[in-house]
């Protein structure tokens, strides 16, 4: 991690030489301060970051253990079914919890690769190939026990194994040919795709399987994956063939068969396994932890990520007349337009479609494209004519601007729409154009 960090364009301060004046050091290094501050230790707990308080506006927690005090104002546990009540007593009564797979921080290729791996899995009928990925280090030579117990079941069939650099050496018969070793592996997005079951640990990379929708087999490597691997189980995501050390080559082989009886049974795993993660958490945490804007009116203003189950809001939105008269296509879509609409721009990598909350209601539409240009998009919004006059436009564009902001924001307003010109320039949009505003990065 710390090499991978070396390469970005991120400023590191390494504190392990500091000892108990880490925070001093923080502090001294930048005087400045910081608006948000991420927590990720298991050592760190109220004591240090409430020593941070003078220095960060804001704090977020990321923990999993549930088990000390914290000082922050939001706090995230991305394990399934983790609840309210695990955390009540270990933080401050203002803390947001953002708590379960739907907050799962993954790498932008597994959305990516969402829409085509759960469309490809749909149709497949048999299990072709499996991935084998125990961690990072397999401390306990599960891999090879795998390997065993997928040889007992089918020895022709193709598996890719992914170990990481401090993994045993493999002991497996590949005669064949049919076992490919992958050491470092950057896209697992497409070794998911690709793999029919996979066999691994109840680990981080439980989420990535999910949004893939890839049905698996879970070896408990260490007891805090427990909570996880039966939470996934009970969700239908995966079934447990059981703790490392009690679980024999037989008992895979046996598994994998069990398996290959329904064809249904293993696509409805599939399915369950995709309702488990949908690979956006990163855009729920973020959405979460925006600073607070209020409208005119005195409400507070927020943006969360569209669903389908918003499909019938937002169509009688767009099909508005006084809404779209100033649109790009100012008639109005049909019914089943809209919601092929829905889904193809829900499953873009390069669309997200946002709901802006007034006082918790959906009152209208912030949408954001991802132009060719390196780092610009456009964005469009909409406001549900009861709402309009209140200041929530305002409010949510400068929202969207927090979204992005190291990226131009450019705006397509129609040269007769004065009310969203004068929107846009009091946003400080500047006109490019007649019909262009941009926005430049913060």
């Amino acid at each position: 991690m710390m090499s991978n960090l070396a390469e970005s364009a991120h400023e590191i301060l390494i504190l392990d030489d500091f000892g108990s004046n880490e925070q001093d050091a923080i502090t001294h290094h930048w005087p400045q301060g910081c608006s948000i501050l991420v927590v990720d230790h298991y050592q760190k707990d109220i004591s240090f970051e409430t020593g941070m308080r003078i220095w960060a506006d804001r704090i977020l927690v990321l923990d999993d253990l549930a088990n000390r005090l914290h000082d922050c104002d939001f706090l995230l546990d991305q394990t399934l079914g983790r609840n309210k009540s695990d955390y009540m007593s270990l933080v401050p009564d203002h803390c947001t919890l953002l708590l379960g797979s739907h907050y799962a921080l993954l790498r932008s290729q597994f959305f990516n690769m969402r829409k085509h791996a759960l469309s490809s899995r749909s149709e497949r009928t048999s299990i072709n190939r499996i991935l084998v990925s125990m961690g990072a280090s397999d401390p306990q030579n599960v891999t090879n026990k795998v390997l065993q117990g997928i040889a007992l079941w089918n020895p022709n069939i193709s598996i890719d194994v992914v170990i990481g650099p401090g993994g045993p050496p493999l002991q497996a018969d590949n005669k064949a040919g049919n076992i490919r070793i992958l050491k470092n592996v950057d896209d697992m997005a497409t070794l998911m795709a690709k793999a029919d079951l996979a066999i691994g640990a109840a680990g981080t990379s439980s989420w990535e399987r999910c949004c893939l929708g890839l049905p698996s087999l879970l070896i408990i490597t260490a007891d805090n994956q427990k909570m996880v691997a039966h939470q996934l189980e009970q969700a239908g995501a995966a079934i447990i063939v059981g703790f490392h050390d009690m679980v024999s080559a037989i008992d895979i082989s046996n598994a994998i068969q069990n398996l290959t009886v329904s064809v249904s049974d293993f696509q409805h795993m599939s399915q369950c396994a995709a309702s488990v993660c949908d690979g956006l958490g990163h855009h729920h945490v973020l959405l979460s932890i925006l600073p607070q804007v209020i409208a005119a009116d005195g409400k507070a203003v927020s943006l969360k990520l569209a669903m389908l189950a918003d499909t019938d809001l937002m169509y009688r939105w767009q099909s508005n007349p006084n809404l779209r008269k100033h649109s790009r296509q100012p008639l109005s879509p049909t019914y089943d337009e809209h919601v092929s609409w829905v889904e193809a721009s829900l499953s873009n990598p390069r669309r997200m479609i946002l709901l802006i909350m007034h006082a918790g209601i959906s009152v209208g539409i912030l949408r954001f494209d991802k132009l060719n240009e390196a780092n610009k998009y456009e964005i469009s919004i909409l406001i549900d004519d009861k709402y309009q006059g209140l200041g929530i436009a305002s409010a949510a564009l400068s929202l969207g601007r927090a979204l992005h902001p190291s990226s131009q924001i450019i705006a397509e307003v129609h040269i007769e729409n004065k009310a969203s010109r004068t929107l846009f320039l009091n946003a400080g949009y500047v006109p490019i154009d007649e019909t262009h505003y941009l926005s430049e990065p913060m």
